[in-house]
């Protein structure tokens, strides 16, 4: 069971985070993937920002769910962990990929690490930082530690999609690894081997 100081923080952060304008890889455009853009109506703006809440939505019910069910099969609960799988499988599967198509969520390659990058960057240089400082001034320093760890590996990833950018404008070069805890050497390829033309 989380502790209920631990439940309240994730519950603040993510209130905070439904009361910040969408930006970052949740920045859309006009015309969803998968579907010509002569065939689009874009969304007005009430329900440009209904969608990127409803996915901010979707996306912590995934995360949620996926914790809840290893929770329960740590308890021996196999029927109710397949319960929180399966109802996480519908909230990304269905509901995000959805309403990602319908916001314009997905763009073209460079647009899409554009994005990812400066979502990293806000998170990196603002997001965690302010969370880490509130949450060292409310007392709470093991919530501070962790968000200022979490606002390096952000940094780490904002830089490593800058490097991709690069690789995917010009067709070549080193795309970084996936970062993580565990750093993971560059991986080098050519336009054909990334699929870029």
């Amino acid at each position: 069971m989380i502790p209920l100081s631990v439940r309240a923080l994730i519950t603040g952060a993510f209130t905070i985070a439904l009361g910040m304008p969408m930006g970052g890889a949740f920045a859309a455009s006009a015309s969803p993937v998968g579907l010509p853009a002569d065939t689009v109506d874009p969304p007005s703006p009430q329900t440009q920002k209904d969608l990127e809440q409803s996915m901010r939505g979707e996306a912590f019910a995934n995360a949620s769910y996926r914790l809840y069910a290893a929770q329960a099969q740590r308890e021996n609960l196999p029927s109710v962990a397949r319960l929180f799988e399966r109802t996480a499988d519908v909230e990304l599967g269905e509901h995000f990929k959805e309403e990602a198509a319908l916001s314009g969520l997905v763009r073209g390659d460079a647009a899409n690490v554009r994005a990812a990058m400066a979502g990293e960057r806000y998170e990196s240089q603002k997001m965690y930082p302010g969370f880490a400082q509130r949450a060292k001034a409310g007392g709470y320093s093991r919530a501070a530690a962790r968000f200022s760890e979490i606002a390096r590996d952000e940094g780490i990833h904002a830089r490593a999609f800058g490097t991709a950018l690069r690789a995917v404008q010009s067709g070549q070069g080193t795309v970084p690894a996936p970062a993580g805890r565990r750093r993971s050497r560059a991986i080098r390829c050519t336009a054909t081997q990334m699929n870029l033309r």
